[in-house]
């Protein structure tokens, strides 16, 4: 079954950071939505696209993102245990 899942937007003013660990944020509403797609998989990959950028696309194993997922959160939880940002480095954009 398809399914469309619509996601008010939202501006996060002060406290983006802070907010993942529990503390206030102070939020904005504004006049953009999100808008996800899911259809059935005909296969083991995953497509990622955008009507903002229509030559734009992604294809992804399925797999692979899974593995991807677990290894990412393994390394977060070192990164909380340590602190070391190091941890994190290989997320970083321009790597």
């Amino acid at each position: 079954m398809d399914m469309r899942s619509i996601s008010p937007g939202k501006i996060i003013v002060t406290g983006e950071y802070v907010g993942i660990f529990g503390e206030p944020v102070t939020l904005a509403a504004v006049d953009r939505v999100t808008v996800a797609e899911f259809f059935p998989l005909e296969s083991t990959n995953l497509e990622v696209a955008s009507t903002m950028f229509p030559d734009e696309s992604n294809t992804l194993d399925l797999e692979k993102a899974r593995a991807f997922w677990r290894s990412a959160k393994e390394d977060y939880k070192a990164y909380l245990a340590s602190n070391d940002k190091k941890v994190l480095a290989k997320y970083r954009r321009e790597n």
